[in-house]
């Protein structure tokens, strides 16, 4: 279903410096792992409800890179990403600004990484269907 409450926005984008000779063009660009190592900081710091680019995160979605765009439940997604996350917000901004985590990390490549705390955000309810193979509903 759709949710509402307070959280935390993070937006997230290549970086514009121009690359160093002796560091890799890749590490200037968001990766699939960047955006599954923020989604997980979140989850741990207690977020109840997590989308980015407008897709809900659920214990079957996926993150993975095909080319040069990210693929979110299989949904072709490309920078700038938005990340929103509800729960209590100074936690999960907490979470996210610890010492040597990811949010330094990506700032090290010069990635722009914003994290705002909000009163009020939104996150739709995941739109793609759920067939179990294996799974079914349990009888008394």
């Amino acid at each position: 279903t759709d949710v509402e409450g307070s959280g935390v926005v993070v937006r997230i984008s290549d970086s514009k410096a121009p690359v160093q000779q002796d560091t890799p063009s890749s590490s200037y660009i968001v990766h699939d792992s960047d955006l599954r190592d923020i989604v997980n900081e979140l989850s741990t710091a207690g977020a109840e409800a997590v989308s980015i680019n407008g897709e809900r995160i659920i214990s079957i979605s996926s993150i993975r890179c095909v080319g040069n765009t990210v693929l979110i439940n299989n949904k072709r997604c490309a920078p700038p990403f938005e990340i929103k996350a509800i729960g209590d917000s100074a936690t999960l901004e907490a979470g996210l600004n610890i010492r040597e985590g990811i949010v330094d990390v990506l700032k090290l490549y010069k990635i722009e990484v914003n994290v705002t705390k909000m009163s009020k955000i939104v996150i739709e309810k995941y739109a793609g269907t759920i067939n179990f193979k294996y799974a079914g509903t349990l009888t008394k």
